[in-house]
């Protein structure tokens, strides 16, 4: 990973580190090495309550609130790695979902051609 990727100058780019995470290029792997880096430490903010919802409310709404919060009011440690667990969660179901239409969406094509051709072998039978 290229660190410098969020540094600009003396500027961290919580932009880019937010839209990273979210949308799923930094690992936890390489989120845990930005953390360790110095220059990102001393750009979280200072006692920043961490709300947390369940789980089961996380979406891509919720995912992308919390992008823009790391941005402008809750860049801390403890906040980046629970955007990072959201964002994969909600990136995992969002791709479970997408199998799951294409599976549903061939299984409804091979209906179809399955009631055309016996349609047709009933036509040519009579």
């Amino acid at each position: 990973m290229n660190i410098q990727r969020y540094i600009d100058g003396e500027n961290v780019r919580r932009d880019r580190i937010s839209k990273d995470i979210k949308n799923g290029v930094i690992d936890e792997e390489e989120l845990r090495g930005l953390i360790k880096d110095e220059r990102i430490t001393k750009s979280f903010f200072e006692n920043v309550p961490l709300k947390k919802i369940p789980a089961n409310e996380w979406d891509k709404s919720y995912l992308e609130e919390l992008s823009y919060k790391v941005i402008g009011e809750v860049f801390t440690e403890k906040f980046l790695l629970y955007l990072l667990e959201v964002s994969k969660k909600v990136n995992k179901d969002a791709k479970r979902n997408k199998v799951f239409k294409l599976i549903t969406l061939g299984i409804t094509v091979l209906l179809f051609f399955a009631l055309v051709a016996y349609g047709i072998y009933k036509l040519v039978n009579r």
